[in-house]
């Protein structure tokens, strides 16, 4: 999906690690925020976009109490991505 190209450095996660080596395609991260939102992202890809910058494509639901809605795509650079989803959660 993405082109091959050089991948530009960036800091750690929280957790020391590098998250190229963390985030991995069909893991699965929550974010719990504000006002008893719960973020779970399910990642589809990994990898560059044109500019070499790696990118996360992720399938994102939101939940808020009992509601919940589904969104079927989003993208965020590696580096975002692994600071808001920062707790994996397991299979």
């Amino acid at each position: 999906m993405f082109a091959q190209r050089n991948v530009f450095s960036f800091s750690r996660g929280q957790d020391g690690k590098d998250p190229r080596n963390r985030i991995k395609v069909g893991s699965t991260y929550r974010h719990a925020g504000p006002g008893d939102i719960v973020e779970t992202a399910e990642v589809i890809d990994v990898g560059p976009d044109p500019m070499g910058i790696p990118h996360v494509v992720y399938k994102v639901e939101i939940e808020r109490g009992r509601q919940r809605r589904s969104i079927e795509r989003r993208t965020l650079n590696l580096q975002s991505f692994s600071e808001h989803f920062s707790e994996a959660v397991e299979a």
